[in-house]
């Protein structure tokens, strides 16, 4: 081949590099991660999915690149910081979520449950069975109220009373975190114990209802905060024979107030009678205050005085 052949075939060669050059820079434009000014900084990272109470380590966790200009608040530079400390995680993480402060428990909080569980809170297990735990629908996080059947005073009827309100549930069997459905079913899993976040009275309280019997859990809903104020209900309340005891709401309370005693008097002015009431004791009121003018006015003064007080309407 001359001169003339070898020309063109090589400047077709350096245009299809330049042209394949020039697509593989948009294309990597366009799917890449958008870099403001080129510069990143490494963070620590989840390498894979931590789950809640879960303490971080080098096997969980590595360094990542994120742009400068958008580095985490409350972000950690070095792994050596993570294990040294001992720093667990208090929600689940996700796969490259950047770790932070305030994703993590306080420091020698400990791994598991404990790392949950508040200054001057108490963890305390129940046993349930489908019926006793709502039917197997509670989940981590949400509150309940536990409802106990008890002894009366003095030997008795026995008495269901709600002994605590607004628990916390920790835990649902060994799981601390909501946990979707096997895909092969759409049944709720299947659990026999419940964990409670409860002060040390409300501890004590149910563990006194578990010993007399089963507690039967509540679920309550997760904006109502309100405390209700009940006097339990006993076997005489449900065959009719007493009422619960309840606070009177202020309604009913006036409804309930006795009418006014009066006095009805009956005056006669010649073929005419007319009723006329007055409050009970207006008698002795009365006639000590008439001069003796308005004692003289007939029938009427003479027709009162005979009358016979009565009450009612």
């Amino acid at each position: 081949m001359n001169m003339k052949t070898w020309l063109p075939l090589c400047l077709a060669l350096v245009l299809g590099l330049v042209a394949a050059k020039f697509a593989h820079d948009m294309m990597a434009k366009n799917h890449g991660p958008q870099v403001t000014n080129g510069k990143f900084v490494q963070v620590v990272v989840a390498k894979q999915p931590i789950g809640a109470g879960e303490a971080l380590t080098s096997e969980n966790c590595k360094l990542g690149n994120v742009d400068s200009d958008d580095v985490p608040q409350g972000s950690f530079r070095s792994l050596p910081d993570l294990e040294t400390n001992k720093r667990v995680a208090q929600v689940q993480l996700g796969s490259g979520q950047p770790v932070t402060e305030n994703l993590l428990a306080p420091i020698g909080t400990g791994v598991g449950l404990q790392a949950f569980i508040p200054q001057g809170m108490r963890a305390i297990s129940i046993e349930v069975n489908e019926f006793s735990g709502v039917g197997g629908m509670l989940v981590p996080g949400c509150h309940v109220d536990v409802l106990a059947t008890v002894p009366g005073e003095n030997g008795g009827e026995m008495i269901a009373r709600t002994i605590v309100q607004d628990i916390q549930v920790s835990a649902i069997g060994q799981r601390m975190v909501n946990q979707p459905n096997d895909k092969n079913t759409d049944q709720p899993q299947a659990f026999r114990s419940v964990t409670l976040l409860a002060s040390p009275v409300e501890a004590e309280a149910i563990e006194l209802a578990a010993a007399s019997g089963r507690p039967r859990l509540v679920l309550r809903s997760g904006a109502d905060k309100a405390i209700a104020r009940t006097s339990g209900v006993t076997a005489a309340n449900l065959r009719g024979s007493s009422a619960p005891k309840a606070a009177i709401p202020p309604i009913a309370q006036a409804a309930t107030k006795a009418e006014p005693v009066y006095t009805t008097v009956r005056t006669i002015r010649g073929t005419r009678e007319t009723d006329v009431r007055f409050d009970a004791g207006w008698n002795e009121a009365k006639i000590t205050s008439l001069d003796q003018g308005e004692t003289n006015k007939g029938a009427v003064s003479d027709t009162a005085s005979q009358a016979a007080p009565a009450t009612g309407h």
